[in-house]
């Protein structure tokens, strides 16, 4: 198999189309586009959301505390799009046998911080000391409760609008800042890259997925991560079974993510953008407003449609959306 992620067809055919359910509690399996399941938890606590999400695969080494926090929000993200407010945590580590007690201690502290920070409480953290890894490996399982609210049960339909919050790319942004600064400080002042690292403060969605929820006529929401909007609009487009038409014009970048990629040769649309929530609503500028007024950027980028096709147009010139087969972050850093 080639390095990357997996391909979400033989995901499906070799992995979820194998797993037998037997328990009638599983509301929602997990699909191979939007790995979270939902599972009712009891009579009484109603419906709960799982996700999870691994670090260390993709920054290693001095950047293994951001990849933390990228993995810990993406996970955390993932609940949230499935209208549910995270509650708990589950951690394991898995540690190369050359690495001190230090670094476990690092990590969990680092790990509690998170927790404490976004009100989540740790239910267990296990450790496991290999020499088969070479770093550090930590696997978040989020756990939130699902709010009752009959939207979730509403097809989306074709003319219901796009919406994205904030900027696409920050997780991206961050990773090119980290991995490849000495290649940046060449080109950029030091003045011009001072406050990138504040970048870590938007990672959330936290903020929009709740306001989203208190809107009038939401239906669905995504939240990017790896793949960027390329992968967000597909596993949208699936998740809601239409097409999307987007206006690449109108997706919103910090002008840092579009300087870093051209000296990076990066594609911006393809890279990882945790931080970022996707939505579809009924009335895309209301929501935009109600965003706005809550201190959040946001724009409508374009709507569902009746077909299957996924396009972003640009002066009425067509480009088909595919599921990108790597991550451009993971591709730059192959260079390491």
């Amino acid at each position: 198999m080639r390095t990357g992620k997996v391909s979400n067809g033989v995901i499906d055919k070799y992995g979820l189309k194998r797993i037998k359910y037997r328990s009638d509690r599983i509301i929602k399996k997990p699909e191979a586009f939007n790995p979270v399941s939902v599972y009712s938890a009891s009579v009484k606590t109603g419906e709960s959301v799982v996700a999870r999400s691994v670090a260390g695969i993709t920054f290693a080494g001095k950047n293994i505390f951001f990849d933390i926090k990228r993995c810990f929000y993406e996970a955390c993200n993932e609940v949230y799009g499935e209208w549910a407010i995270p509650s708990f945590a589950d951690i394991n580590v898995i540690l190369p046998d050359k690495e001190s007690e230090k670094i476990f201690r690092e990590i969990c502290d680092a790990i509690s911080k998170l927790a404490s920070d976004n009100s989540l409480d740790i239910t267990g953290i296990s450790c496991n000391v290999s020499c088969k890894v070479r770093e550090p490996v930590i696997t978040f399982t989020v756990t939130g409760e699902r709010l009752y609210d009959n939207r979730i049960r509403v097809d989306c339909i074709a003319g219901d609008d796009v919406v994205i919050s904030k900027y696409l790319g920050i997780s991206g942004t961050l990773g090119m800042f980290y991995e490849k600064k000495d290649k940046l400080k060449e080109r950029y002042s030091e003045s011009y890259l001072t406050g990138i690292e504040e970048l870590e403060n938007y990672l959330s969605v936290s903020k929009e997925a709740v306001t989203a929820m208190k809107s009038k006529g939401v239906k669905a929401m995504y939240p990017l991560g790896n793949g960027g909007i390329y992968y967000g609009l597909s596993a949208l487009s699936d998740k809601c079974k239409k097409g999307i038409t987007a206006d690449i014009s109108k997706l919103p970048f910090y002008q840092e993510t579009v300087e870093f990629s051209e000296r990076l040769g990066v594609n911006p649309y393809k890279m990882m953008s945790v931080g970022s929530l996707i939505m579809i609503t009924e009335d895309g500028e209301t929501l935009k407003n109600n965003l706005i007024n809550n201190d959040i950027n946001a724009e409508v980028i374009g709507k569902l449609s009746d077909n299957k096709d996924k396009v972003f147009v640009r002066d009425e010139e067509k480009h088909y959306i595919e599921y990108p087969r790597r991550d451009e972050i993971e591709i730059l850093l192959d260079e390491r």
